[in-house]
């Protein structure tokens, strides 16, 4: 069964690449983004989106595995729980981004101009923030089981696992940082 042993080889990439990317968009979903012009929002939060659904696609590959421990699977929900609020905060800033442009599809549709629209754009743009301070409290919460998941994971690892998983985590994090900058690109 040489795709099982396939799996398993890389089991340990992928769980790098999963904290890799799950690390850096919790890190930028936690940087303040309100005095960001709606525009450059929406644009960060696209790059949030793609990050953990990378996060979540990795997660899946490692879990194929046949020894994961019930912890892991569990993230796995926390992961597809994060990334559905993040699409909402998404959508909501995208309806919000419509609205405040008056040459969009959808103030042409309703022909209204930026003062008409004003009161739904902010509508919208105060459900996105109430969902980011929700997600903001939730990952409070996600410090110490997320270092017992990655602490049961290293137990599991051979030496040679473990220097691969070193290997592909400290590859990808500074091409992460590069590809998916902060709003001010410094961070």
């Amino acid at each position: 069964m040489p795709d099982k042993v396939h799996i398993h080889l890389n089991r340990c990439v992928h769980l790098a690449r999963r904290n890799a990317c799950f690390e850096r968009g919790l890190e930028l979903l936690c940087v303040p983004t309100r005095d960001l012009s709606a525009r450059n929002r929406l644009e960060h939060i696209d790059r949030v989106v793609q990050l953990l659904k990378k996060a979540n696609e990795h997660a899946y590959l490692a879990a194929r595995a046949t020894d994961v421990r019930p912890r892991e699977k569990d993230f796995i929900h926390f992961l597809e729980l994060i990334l559905d609020a993040v699409g909402s905060i998404q959508f909501m800033m995208q309806h919000q981004v419509h609205l405040e442009q008056e040459e969009s599809f959808l103030c042409r549709f309703l022909e209204t101009n930026s003062e008409e629209s004003l009161l739904p754009a902010r509508h919208y743009q105060r459900r996105a923030d109430d969902l980011m301070e929700g997600l903001w409290e939730l990952f409070r919460l996600v410090a110490k089981p997320y270092r017992m998941l990655e602490d049961e994971t290293a137990q599991d690892f051979s030496e040679d696992e473990r220097k691969r998983y070193e290997h592909a985590y400290n590859t990808l994090r500074p091409e992460l940082i590069e590809l998916f900058p902060g709003p001010d690109n410094g961070s």
